[in-house]
Protein backbone atom coordinates (compact mmCIF):
# COMPACT_ATOMS: atom_id res chain seq x y z
CA UNK A 1 0.00 0.00 0.00
CA UNK A 2 2.93 2.78 1.18
CA UNK A 3 4.29 1.72 -2.56
CA UNK A 4 1.28 2.53 -4.18
CA UNK A 5 0.53 5.83 -2.72
CA UNK A 6 4.39 6.82 -3.74
CA UNK A 7 3.92 6.08 -6.98
CA UNK A 8 0.29 8.01 -6.93
CA UNK A 9 2.27 11.02 -5.08
CA UNK A 10 4.99 10.83 -7.93
CA UNK A 11 2.95 10.59 -10.80
CA UNK A 12 0.68 13.93 -9.52
CA UNK A 13 4.19 15.73 -8.41
CA UNK A 14 5.32 15.02 -12.54
CA UNK A 15 1.79 16.40 -13.42
CA UNK A 16 1.78 18.93 -11.43
CA UNK A 17 5.42 19.95 -12.16
CA UNK A 18 4.50 19.72 -16.45
CA UNK A 19 1.61 21.87 -16.06
CA UNK A 20 3.10 24.82 -14.79
CA UNK A 21 6.42 24.75 -17.23
CA UNK A 22 7.22 25.91 -20.91
CA UNK A 23 9.84 24.64 -23.03
CA UNK A 24 11.33 25.97 -26.22
CA UNK A 25 10.52 23.25 -28.15
CA UNK A 26 12.25 22.76 -31.40
CA UNK A 27 12.44 19.66 -34.00
CA UNK A 28 15.85 17.93 -34.28
CA UNK A 29 17.61 14.90 -36.18
CA UNK A 30 20.47 13.01 -34.77
CA UNK A 31 22.31 15.01 -37.58
CA UNK A 32 21.29 18.09 -37.01
CA UNK A 33 21.40 18.19 -32.90
CA UNK A 34 24.94 19.03 -31.77
CA UNK A 35 24.12 18.28 -28.37
CA UNK A 36 22.10 15.11 -27.00
CA UNK A 37 21.51 13.76 -23.71
CA UNK A 38 20.29 10.21 -23.07
CA UNK A 39 18.77 9.50 -19.45
CA UNK A 40 18.48 5.86 -19.09
CA UNK A 41 17.85 2.65 -16.19
CA UNK A 42 21.08 1.57 -15.83
CA UNK A 43 20.20 -1.24 -13.82
CA UNK A 44 21.26 -4.08 -16.10
CA UNK A 45 24.70 -4.59 -17.86
CA UNK A 46 23.46 -5.55 -21.08
CA UNK A 47 21.28 -2.20 -21.26
CA UNK A 48 24.62 -0.03 -19.82
CA UNK A 49 26.83 -1.49 -22.42
CA UNK A 50 24.19 -0.99 -25.06
CA UNK A 51 23.67 2.54 -24.13
CA UNK A 52 27.51 3.38 -23.97
CA UNK A 53 28.10 1.80 -27.28
CA UNK A 54 25.69 3.91 -28.88
CA UNK A 55 26.68 6.71 -27.39
CA UNK A 56 30.16 6.48 -28.36
CA UNK A 57 29.04 5.74 -32.22
CA UNK A 58 26.97 8.99 -31.83
CA UNK A 59 30.04 10.79 -30.57
CA UNK A 60 32.46 9.67 -33.51
CA UNK A 61 29.64 11.84 -35.86
CA UNK A 62 30.76 14.95 -33.52
CA UNK A 63 28.20 14.93 -31.45
CA UNK A 64 28.34 15.93 -27.32
CA UNK A 65 26.76 13.19 -25.57
CA UNK A 66 25.93 13.85 -22.53
CA UNK A 67 24.78 10.27 -20.22
CA UNK A 68 22.65 9.89 -16.61
CA UNK A 69 22.07 6.46 -15.84
CA UNK A 70 20.05 5.14 -12.81
CA UNK A 71 20.72 2.30 -10.63
CA UNK A 72 17.42 0.49 -9.41
CA UNK A 73 19.07 -0.08 -6.22
CA UNK A 74 19.95 1.20 -3.10
CA UNK A 75 23.55 1.60 -3.07
CA UNK A 76 26.16 2.48 -5.83
CA UNK A 77 27.19 -0.38 -8.39
CA UNK A 78 30.19 -2.14 -7.11
CA UNK A 79 31.95 -1.50 -10.13
CA UNK A 80 31.68 2.47 -10.89
CA UNK A 81 31.09 2.91 -14.41
CA UNK A 82 32.33 5.59 -16.82
CA UNK A 83 29.09 7.93 -16.33
CA UNK A 84 27.45 9.89 -14.77
CA UNK A 85 24.97 8.02 -12.50
CA UNK A 86 22.47 8.02 -9.66
CA UNK A 87 20.36 5.60 -7.57
CA UNK A 88 17.18 4.82 -6.04
CA UNK A 89 18.77 6.48 -2.24
CA UNK A 90 19.48 9.29 -4.05
CA UNK A 91 15.50 10.50 -4.29
CA UNK A 92 12.84 11.83 -2.63
CA UNK A 93 9.91 10.32 -1.11
CA UNK A 94 7.81 10.96 -4.50
CA UNK A 95 10.99 9.03 -6.65
CA UNK A 96 12.53 12.81 -7.64
CA UNK A 97 16.17 12.81 -7.95
CA UNK A 98 17.96 14.65 -5.19
CA UNK A 99 21.37 13.87 -6.39
CA UNK A 100 23.65 16.69 -7.28
CA UNK A 101 24.79 14.81 -10.84
CA UNK A 102 20.65 14.19 -11.89
CA UNK A 103 20.05 18.01 -11.06
CA UNK A 104 23.23 19.15 -12.79
CA UNK A 105 21.76 16.87 -15.91
CA UNK A 106 18.69 18.06 -15.62
CA UNK A 107 20.18 21.53 -15.76
CA UNK A 108 21.75 21.22 -18.91
CA UNK A 109 20.28 22.74 -22.08
CA UNK A 110 20.47 19.85 -25.48
CA UNK A 111 18.83 20.01 -28.79
CA UNK A 112 17.99 16.55 -28.01
CA UNK A 113 16.81 13.95 -24.43
CA UNK A 114 16.63 10.47 -25.63
CA UNK A 115 15.09 8.56 -23.04
CA UNK A 116 15.60 4.95 -22.13
CA UNK A 117 13.42 3.58 -19.40
CA UNK A 118 11.45 0.51 -20.78
CA UNK A 119 10.50 -0.29 -16.95
CA UNK A 120 9.05 3.17 -16.74
CA UNK A 121 10.88 3.71 -13.44
CA UNK A 122 9.85 7.04 -11.86
CA UNK A 123 13.11 8.85 -10.79
CA UNK A 124 14.04 8.52 -14.23
CA UNK A 125 10.44 9.78 -15.61
CA UNK A 126 10.87 12.79 -13.32
CA UNK A 127 14.43 13.61 -15.42
CA UNK A 128 12.66 13.44 -18.56
CA UNK A 129 9.89 15.94 -17.22
CA UNK A 130 12.14 18.23 -15.78
CA UNK A 131 15.26 18.41 -18.81
CA UNK A 132 15.35 21.58 -20.70
CA UNK A 133 16.10 19.48 -23.90
CA UNK A 134 14.37 21.18 -26.99
CA UNK A 135 13.01 18.21 -28.08
CA UNK A 136 11.89 14.80 -25.93
CA UNK A 137 12.23 11.69 -27.21
CA UNK A 138 11.43 8.58 -25.29
CA UNK A 139 10.16 4.86 -25.34
CA UNK A 140 6.41 4.24 -24.76
CA UNK A 141 5.59 5.45 -20.74
CA UNK A 142 1.48 5.23 -19.16
CA UNK A 143 2.78 8.23 -17.01
CA UNK A 144 2.42 11.92 -17.80
CA UNK A 145 5.46 13.22 -19.61
CA UNK A 146 6.56 16.05 -21.69
CA UNK A 147 8.05 13.78 -24.75
CA UNK A 148 7.69 15.01 -28.61
CA UNK A 149 7.59 11.55 -29.88
CA UNK A 150 7.55 8.11 -28.26
CA UNK A 151 8.51 5.06 -30.17
CA UNK A 152 7.09 1.79 -28.62
CA UNK A 153 9.78 -0.80 -28.00
CA UNK A 154 8.82 -4.85 -27.28
CA UNK A 155 9.55 -6.01 -24.73
CA UNK A 156 12.98 -8.22 -25.88
CA UNK A 157 14.26 -5.84 -28.23
CA UNK A 158 16.65 -3.13 -26.76
CA UNK A 159 18.83 -0.07 -27.24
CA UNK A 160 19.40 -1.14 -30.80
CA UNK A 161 16.27 -1.17 -31.94
CA UNK A 162 15.62 2.24 -30.36
CA UNK A 163 18.21 3.48 -32.30
CA UNK A 164 17.19 2.13 -35.05
CA UNK A 165 13.57 3.30 -35.28
CA UNK A 166 14.77 6.91 -33.86
CA UNK A 167 16.81 7.29 -36.71
CA UNK A 168 14.09 5.90 -39.24
CA UNK A 169 11.50 8.71 -37.45
CA UNK A 170 14.00 10.95 -37.42
CA UNK A 171 14.95 11.05 -40.85
CA UNK A 172 11.53 11.36 -42.09
CA UNK A 173 10.89 14.78 -40.16
CA UNK A 174 13.64 15.96 -42.40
Amino acid sequence: MFKSLRKRSAIAGIKQWLSSQKRDRRTSSLEKAATIAIAFDATTDKTRKEVEDWAAELGKNGKKIKLLGFFNDKKAPAKTPDFPFFFAKETNWDYSPKSEKALAFIGEKTDLLLVLNPQQLLPVEWIAARHKAAMKIGMHTENPHDFDLQIEIPADKGVPFFAQQLRLYLDKIK
